[in-house]
């Protein structure tokens, strides 16, 4: 059984010399600030531009299907995973988390502070459109889930969260459900946290699409934007509870140990990774057992390949989520013809027979071996 198992995703810029086409990212409105500032950085760092259309994360999904952007920022990872189930993203990297809550003007002069509030008599009440805006979206989930849905009637609904806070700061609503980090982005308005949607965290992530021309471009963004020494600090600036983050790295060197039967197999793909995705892979080839052990001695590869699942069980609490790529049988083999009629694991054991095994510690095949022959 093959399994391979990692640490980190990387990308890089294009190949020295070749001229860069623009970048067409679609962005979630509410991130427009901190995702503007690291734009304009990456462009003056990399030379490479980016042209950002904002709208409401369920709008900006919908434009996929008829349009191809180079990258997607939704607001929450839910639309993120619908533009992957129907095929529009590629791979996806983790930004940080947000979450709702009620936001008021200054002062909350209204006195709300709990869901219930909302169906106050009296009280003009703004939301996200369901069908448009992330935090609509989620809005309803959680009013379904608390039993507030049902006969709600919000004064008004907007298509983007920026426009909710908006709204409390002209004084046209007394409440809005909105995330966090916007309402840090508005003076004149108050945050209200509740049980309700601290308990549901929202993750952003950052996707590049099927669709781009620019695949190691657009890869390359979003490792700046999602960098620990880039992108990150500036959504940190503006309220978002980041994730760790790799280091930024132009071009990023991951260090692959890898069983050393797998290599003709995987020698292809680590070339066509390398092109797409902007990295240096260095591979280390030996035994799994010699692996494993280097490893154990502290030794840290960025991923694994390993031949047989027994060896990725053995250092597993190290990666992420192995993955099954393959299964192979063991067979035995003999000179052409079977000049020994050898047929069978006892026939092994006849007078004259020159057997050869795998080390039953240095390798995942000498390992199995020795399971086979004592069972």
């Amino acid at each position: 059984m093959l399994l391979a198992g990692l640490l980190t995703g990387c990308s890089k810029t294009g190949e020295k010399g070749k001229e860069h086409a623009d970048l067409v990212m679609f962005c979630a409105a509410g991130m427009k600030e901190p995702v503007s500032k690291i734009v304009g950085r990456f462009e003056k760092e990399m030379g490479i531009k980016v042209q950002l259309q904002f709208a409401g994360s369920g709008t900006l999904l919908g434009n996929m299907k008829v349009s191809s952007p180079d990258i997607y920022l939704a607001a929450d990872s839910s639309y993120t995973d619908l533009a992957r189930e129907n095929g529009l993203v590629a791979e996806t990297m983790l930004v940080g988390w947000m979450k709702a809550g009620i936001g008021v003007p200054v002062g909350n002069p209204k006195g709300i502070t709990k869901l219930g509030d909302l169906k106050r008599k009296g009280l003009r009440v703004g939301i996200g459109n369901p069908e448009a805006a992330s935090i609509g979206k989620f809005t309803k989930k959680i009013l379904e889930k608390n039993g507030f849905w049902k006969g709600f009637k919000p004064t008004v609904t907007f298509p983007t969260v920026n426009e909710l806070a908006n709204a409390i700061k002209l004084g046209t609503v007394d409440a809005v459900i909105l995330w966090d980090i916007i309402s840090r982005q508005y003076p004149e308005v108050d945050f209200v946290s509740l049980p309700e949607f601290d308990a549901e965290k929202k993750d952003v992530t950052i996707a590049v699409t099927k669709a781009t021309s620019h695949p190691t471009e657009a890869l390359q963004f979003c490792r700046y934007l999602t960098a620990r020494d880039k992108g990150l600090p500036v959504f940190k600036n503006y309220g978002f509870e980041i994730s760790k983050g790799d280091a930024w790295a132009k071009e990023p060197e991951i260090l692959l140990y890898s069983g050393a039967m797998l290599r003709p197999a995987i020698q292809q793909s680590i070339a066509n990774f390398e092109k797409r995705e902007g990295v240096k892979i260095n591979p280390v080839y030996n035994g799994c057992g010699v692996l494993v052990s280097q490893m154990k001695a502290g030794e840290q590869p960025d991923a694994y390949f390993s031949c047989d699942r027994k060896f990725m069980a053995q250092v597993d609490d190290r990666f992420e989520k192995s993955t099954v790529v393959s299964a192979n049988e063991m067979v035995m083999i003999v000179d052409k013809g079977n000049p020994r009629k050898i047929k069978t694991l006892e026939d092994l054991t006849k007078p004259g027979i020159r057997l050869g095994l795998a080390h039953p510690e240095k390798s995942a095949l000498g390992f199995l071996t020795k399971i086979l022959l004592e069972k």
